[in-house]
């Protein structure tokens, strides 16, 4: 899967979400990943 398909696809970005909101310490990496698909991690 390209790149732009996985940042735009709705359960990529469903994932990502679930994945910052589980962990309070969320690592570098799902922020990293969080901000390239255009979401915020608290």
């Amino acid at each position: 899967m390209a790149p732009q398909q996985t940042r735009y696809h709705p359960m990529a970005r469903e994932a990502v979400r679930l994945l910052a909101q589980q962990y309070r310490r969320v690592g570098q990496e799902v922020r990293t990943l969080a901000a390239w698909m255009g979401q915020t991690v608290a």
